[in-house]
């Protein structure tokens, strides 16, 4: 999850190999307006990339945010149905065969 300019930086380097929009894990699903992060903590008031204007709840049924080609990848909120694709994030297992 890119919750820091390094992080989102790293992420930019991989999916700009591609010219599809990304999800990567954030929504304001049950509350309009208090994003939080697929493992449930809240954005609040740390690191952003939204595109200029974003998020805008669009219609009000824009709910989950994807990187944004169109954009340059700055993040724009998407209604959560659209097919695109995603990052996962995960802990690395611990070293094998020690």
């Amino acid at each position: 999850m890119p919750r820091d300019a390094g992080i989102n930086g790293f992420l930019l380097t991989l999916i700009k190999r591609g010219d599809a929009d990304v999800w990567f894990g954030l929504h304001d699903q049950k509350n309009e307006g208090q994003w939080k992060w697929i493992d449930g903590t809240a954005l609040g008031t740390g690191y952003t990339a939204w595109a200029p204007g974003e998020p805008n709840n669009k219609r009000g049924v824009q709910d989950c945010a994807v990187y944004w080609a169109e954009k340059n990848f700055q993040w724009d909120d998407e209604k959560c149905d659209k097919q695109r694709g995603f990052i996962c994030q995960f802990k690395p297992s611990g070293a094998e065969g020690n």
